[in-house]
């Protein structure tokens, strides 16, 4: 099964039927966990261009995680929370004092 975790919501490639319930021990606290998985929607990105993006903000929420997490595996640095990515190994130093960092700021939309 392939899947993304974005927040608190698990993306499956694979139709969930029936909820899926995993038993797992919790190593600091010895305690026992019951993580229950169900289907609670579902959506097309093919039918995502019929939509406007206020229509199904969910599917961008998951696109935009796709993005960020491509960017993150690869050589670009990410500074804080916002989708900007920067390439350090094209940066231009100037006398020791300021640096620039050519990047990219992420965001996408359904057309």
């Amino acid at each position: 099964m392939k899947y993304v975790f974005v927040g608190t919501n698990l993306f499956s490639t694979t139709d969930i039927t029936e909820p899926v319930t995993i038993e797992v021990q919790g190593i600091p606290l010895f305690r026992n966990y019951t993580i229950a998985v169900e289907k609670v929607g579902e959506f097309l990105l093919d039918d995502l261009n019929a939509l406007k993006m206020e229509d199904h903000p969910v599917a961008l929420n998951f696109i935009n995680s796709i993005i960020k997490s491509a960017l993150r595996n690869s050589t670009l640095k990410q500074f804080g929370r916002s989708p900007l990515f920067f390439m350090p190994k094209q940066a231009k130093d100037f006398n020791g004092e300021v640096a620039t960092w050519p990047g990219f700021f992420t965001s996408s939309w359904v057309f």
